[in-house]
């Protein structure tokens, strides 16, 4: 186990029994399969990661057993303090969405269902211990889950590191591989069948012809200036070797409307850097899965996350495999030069797909359901979830 103070403790389920079995859950991927992003390893050992990427759960082996899922009445979740934007859970509300699942489920946002709920999913961003100075009251035999789509730094959280909200949560829902259930904003796996030569043909000549009228190199669009991870520092440092065009907030650049902004990208530039705010683990956003989504430019990829591990490979451009920031420019002239060469970077897509993996609404029903999973706590899910998650790296 690594020192990021990961502790757990069991206690009774109001039967005075304790089943307990650790079983990891990723967004629909067992134990026994690769983890997501990609199923695209032939060893899923390699998948899977060391030791130090795995959740261990302190519990006490006296009461550790194991049992069959029994069929039961639909379970109820509750997604507790979710802002307005997360449309998805509002229209998953209700039984409909469970109708593809293996168990069946009802989903609610309607927090006047909080003592009736089988679980409980926190969100955990911007909750303050001003406002939060406790947790609400519990049902007997309630599961409570850590959300938080975010890194530490963005997370802002002061309630659940204060003593009244620790030992409270028994899973965790997150983009870390090791939660009990993944959630991110990419997701890359192998179609099960390539593109056929018909479909690759169209696609090179119309690659051919794009990059053919691109004239320009590459754009950025950011609108939330001063990150932990310096990226406009980079992008500063990169700019004395060639042109970089910053849109947002941060650049001198505009471009308001979405729409337009995505088909100036397409028509006219090359490259676009996929600059994350903070360096975390597994942390990928939507930046760079808009790219791929694309398919017509090459993102060039600046976090925290495994990327060889999480993208197809030779989809994207990684500022780690570079000595500087003038290094990179060099390679990204010579590549923009190479007409064959930079199409390899866009094959990628004959071969895999790129999707927004949603709310893991299966898994957790399925987890709810199983009447051999632990009672386990975590002593404190913000030192988990702050200790080891983010980094700071010195690359310019």
């Amino acid at each position: 186990m690594s020192n990021r103070s990961v502790f757990a403790l069991c206690v009774a389920l109001g039967t005075g029994v304790t089943l307990v079995i650790m079983v990891l859950v990723h967004a629909g991927w067992t134990s026994q399969m690769s983890l997501p992003f990609l199923s695209m390893r032939e060893s899923t050992s390699q998948m899977k990661g060391d030791s130090s990427k795995q959740l261990a759960l302190k519990c006490d082996p006296a009461v550790m057993a194991t049992g069959p899922t029994t069929p039961s009445k639909p379970k109820l979740m509750l997604f507790h303090w979710f802002p307005n934007y997360f449309t998805e859970l509002k229209q998953a509300s209700g039984f409909t969405f469970f109708n593809t699942c293996e168990s069946k489920c009802e989903m609610t946002i309607d927090p006047g269902r909080l003592t009736e709920a089988d679980t409980v999913v926190f969100y955990s961003h911007y909750i303050h211990a001003k406002r939060h100075p406790a947790p609400p009251a519990r049902a007997p035999g309630q599961r409570w889950v850590f959300f938080a789509l975010e890194p530490p730094p963005l997370t802002a959280n002061t309630a659940f590191e204060t003593p009244n909200w620790l030992g409270v949560f028994n899973w965790t829902m997150s983009f870390r591989l090791e939660s009990e259930f993944w959630i991110g904003y990419v997701l890359m796996t192998r179609k099960a069948n390539p593109a056929p030569e018909k479909k690759r043909s169209e696609d090179v000549r119309r690659w051919k012809e794009k990059f053919a009228n691109k004239t320009k190199l590459v754009a950025w669009f950011v609108s939330h200036c001063g990150m932990s991870s310096q990226r406009e520092a980079y992008v500063a440092e990169l700019s004395k070797h060639i042109p970089v065009d910053v849109y947002g907030k941060c650049g001198s650049l505009k471009c308001d409307d979405r729409g337009q902004c995505y088909r100036m990208l397409d028509r006219e530039y090359k490259f676009y850097l996929a600059f994350e705010n903070s360096f975390c683990r597994d942390y990928v956003t939507e930046k760079a899965r808009v790219i791929l989504e694309m398919n017509t430019l090459v993102p060039v990829v600046r976090g925290g996350a495994d990327y060889k591990r999480d993208f197809a490979p030779d989809s994207f451009i990684d500022t780690a495999d570079f000595a500087s920031s003038q290094s990179l420019a060099a390679y990204l002239k010579q590549l923009a030069a190479d007409e064959g060469e930079y199409l390899k970077k866009l094959q990628w897509s004959w071969n895999y797909d790129v999707t927004k993996p949603g709310f893991p609404l299966c898994e957790l029903c399925k987890k709810m359901h199983a009447t051999h999973e632990s009672s386990c706590v975590y002593k404190n899910v913000m030192d988990w979830w702050n200790n080891g998650t983010c980094h700071v790296r010195k690359d310019f």
